[in-house]
């Protein structure tokens, strides 16, 4: 078994569809089940869309309610930025993902 205090890194990639949402969603899940806390690195996802987006949202809620940490580490891609901003969830998409957590709109704090 693994101690809750150490650090978990989920690396995405490729394109983040409704067909891989619910995957990503236990992926996260079972992280912050398993690590203290967990960021997610989008420097290899090629697209996002709004649901594997609501996931994210929905991850990070799940952190705040049972005490976990969640957040994001990396660069940013150009297309992810792009459906950030295309999708009203930043004003400006920030290059370095750490700085999401501050500039998505109504993120949850962790």
């Amino acid at each position: 078994m693994k101690q809750q205090e150490d650090l978990h890194v989920v690396a995405l990639s490729g394109r983040l569809t409704i067909s891989r949402a619910k995957e990503l969603s236990e992926q996260l899940k079972s992280s912050l089940d398993e690590h203290q806390r967990v960021l997610v690195n989008p420097a290899r996802a090629e697209n996002i869309d709004a649901s594997c987006i609501q996931v994210l949202y929905a991850s990070a809620k799940y952190a705040q309610s049972i005490g976990k940490e969640f957040g994001f580490t990396g660069e940013v891609p150009e297309q992810v930025r792009e459906v950030l901003v295309t999708t009203g969830l930043c004003r400006e998409a920030p290059d370095e993902a750490k700085e999401l957590t501050e500039t998505l709109i109504e993120f949850p704090k962790t």
